[in-house]
């Protein structure tokens, strides 16, 4: 996602100029919308899901985030995860390419399939907010009695509020 966190201010380079200016505040209702390339600079910018499109492309461009995020992470290319993902190897960095995107949705089998080939649970690649998704994550990881412990934990500190 361009090297920032989602609580900064993200930024776009003007086309007519060097400088940056901001475009928006990452919120709950905005969310990255693709990147392009400019001068070598790569620039990122958001919509607001109120102003453009609908939960459904909200849903699609947050899998579509998570899935890039979690390939960069892991160092894949998009051939090699989609080739792992069981994908033919002609078409596979076009495929995924389209996913992360958000050109094209694949069926919950294929997003498990490519969530396995990543090595996380599928949810982490749904989650709404940063945090919920490292929450998954590190929650996949540990021992069903950890987790249990984790969940009675939340629950009484729900409870408090």
């Amino acid at each position: 996602m361009c090297g920032l966190r989602r609580r900064q201010v993200w930024h776009r380079l003007s086309k007519n100029s060097q400088s940056t200016n901001p475009i928006a505040a990452a919120s709950p209702q905005c969310y990255l919308y693709g990147n392009r390339q400019d001068k070598g600079k790569t620039a990122c910018w958001l919509h607001d899901s109120h102003l453009y499109g609908s939960a459904l492309d909200d849903a699609r461009l947050i899998f579509a985030n998570r899935l890039r995020a979690a390939r960069l992470a892991s160092g894949l290319t998009q051939e090699a995860l989609g080739v792992a993902t069981g994908i033919a190897a002609e078409v596979a960095r076009t495929r995924i390419n389209r996913y992360e995107h958000g050109v094209n949705e694949c069926d919950l089998r294929t997003a498990k399939r490519l969530a396995d080939a990543l090595g996380m649970p599928l949810a982490a690649l749904y989650a709404d907010t940063d945090e919920i998704a490292e929450v998954i994550v590190a929650f996949a990881t540990l021992s069903r009695t950890e987790q249990r412990a984790v969940v009675n934990e939340l629950k009484a500190r729900a409870k408090k509020r």
